[in-house]
């Protein structure tokens, strides 16, 4: 008996946007979920006894999620988050970027495989700060037809960032004896998502949040032992802490077949 060890894994991106992600990111896991739909087909039989159940199987999706960081490993000491209407003593903050995918299998379809397409984009995330002394804890953005919007500018590293118009949706304070204050906001980005730099989460000629397309990834669990499709990005997650090393999450939803060696 013999089992293979996950440094022998690999991710090789083919073409689209999985290319210029993977192409500036190390990826260090990749997790791979199929699964197929299934049709309950007992019919009427023999009442003499007990009928056991028959099933069909149907149409099948994967999906695939990706974990890795920056190619030169980046820590939250070089990031930053400002414009925010609080953006005293912050420590850390996430993004994550989400694109819907709708399912468009029609009848053409010969590989029993669903096909999405991409839908629409969205990006929201947190940040949290340090409660101070001086400055006065901002209020979450207020009702309005035309509200007042943050210009926000979330730093991954030295000129990596990523920006765009944010409101406040929710947020709170901890407060407890022997321990640091801090106060805690929830955004939502509002329209386009500017990316500058080469460590960003997308690429950065892109200038912003353009149409996340599907791409061939290739997930290798050794080099004989392989699965191959195209997927649509659906999320890209980041985080950045203090000290602490900044990962990127990625999400994929597969469209058409899968291959598997």
């Amino acid at each position: 008996m013999a089992a293979s060890v996950g440094i022998t894994g690999l991710v090789a991106a083919a073409s689209g946007t999985w290319n210029a992600l993977l192409s500036r990111q190390s990826v260090a896991s990749f997790t791979l979920n199929f699964t197929g739909a299934e049709f309950d087909s007992t019919e009427f039989g023999s009442t003499s006894g007990i009928i056991p159940r028959q099933w069909l199987p149907g149409l099948r999706s994967a999906t695939v999620n990706l974990e890795a960081f920056s190619a030169t490993p980046v820590l939250g000491v070089v990031g930053n988050a400002t414009g925010m209407d609080y953006a005293t003593n912050i420590f850390e903050w996430d993004m994550t970027l989400a694109q819907a995918v709708l399912d468009v299998t029609d009848f053409s379809i010969t590989n029993a495989w669903r096909q999405f397409a991409p839908g629409l984009q969205d990006w929201q995330g947190s940040f949290s700060g340090f409660i101070d002394a001086t400055t006065a804890i901002a209020n979450i953005t207020a009702a309005s037809a035309s509200p007042t919007m943050a210009a926000a500018t979330f730093t991954i590293s030295s000129g990596n960032t990523l920006a765009g118009n944010i409101l406040t949706r929710g947020g709170g304070a901890t407060v407890a004896v022997g321990d640091r204050n801090i106060v805690r906001y929830e955004y939502r980005g509002d329209n386009e998502l500017t990316v500058v730099g080469t460590d960003a989460i997308l690429t950065a000629n892109s200038g912003t949040m353009a149409a996340l397309a599907a791409g061939s990834l290739t997930l290798s669990a050794t080099a004989s032992r392989t699965y191959v499709g195209s997927f649509i990005p659906t999320s890209f997650q980041i985080r950045v802490a203090q000290g602490e090393l900044t990962r990127i999450r990625a999400t994929g939803q597969l469209t058409g077949a899968l291959t598997i060696a």
